[in-house]
C-alpha cells in the first residue's frame, strides 16, 4: 500500500470548504475602512451594518477576525455596562484608544450618581441602555 493516501474516517463529515465572499469582504474593509493612513476606529456591529447589503454579518465578522489575525488591522475588547464592545482600527493609527475612550464616556443618569456607558455609533447619535435593559436612542 502506498503511504501517501490519508486515510479518512467515512463517518466523519467532509471538510468544509472556505468561503470566497470572506476574501471579498477582505479586501473591501481594507480600501474602504482600514486604508494605511487611516486614522478612524470603527466599532465592530457598525462595519457589519455598513456592509449588509453587499455580505452577510457573519461574513464581515469572520473577514474582520482574519484581517486582526494577519496583522493587517488591530482590535480592543471593551466591556460597556451591558455588553462588550469591538473596536477596529488600522494598524498604524497612533491614537486609536483616544477615539475609544471618546466613543465610549460615563455621563451622569438623570442627576443620580451613577453613570451609564454610552457608545457613540460615528453618525452624531447615541445609544444609551436604560435600566430596564432596552436601549434609548438620542440624537446628539
Amino acid at each position: 500500500m502506498s503511504d501517501d493516501v490519508e486515510y479518512r474516517d467515512p463517518l466523519e463529515p467532509p471538510p468544509r470548504r472556505r468561503d470566497t465572499k470572506i476574501d471579498e469582504a477582505k479586501a473591501v474593509l481594507l480600501e474602504r475602512f482600514f486604508p494605511d493612513g487611516g486614522t478612524r476606529v470603527y466599532y465592530g456591529r457598525q462595519l457589519e451594518i455598513f456592509l449588509e447589503r453587499d455580505f452577510f454579518h457573519w461574513i464581515t465578522k469572520k473577514a474582520l477576525h482574519e484581517l486582526v489575525q494577519d496583522g493587517a488591522i488591530k482590535f480592543e475588547e471593551k466591556r460597556l455596562a451591558y455588553h462588550v464592545a469591538h473596536f477596529y482600527w488600522p494598524r498604524r493609527h497612533r491614537y486609536p484608544r483616544r477615539q475609544i475612550n471618546e466613543r465610549t464616556m460615563t455621563p451622569p443618569c438623570n442627576g443620580s450618581k451613577r453613570g451609564i456607558k454610552v457608545l457613540f455609533d460615528g453618525t452624531g447619535s447615541c445609544w444609551l441602555p436604560c435600566e430596564l435593559g432596552s436601549a434609548i436612542h438620542m440624537g446628539i
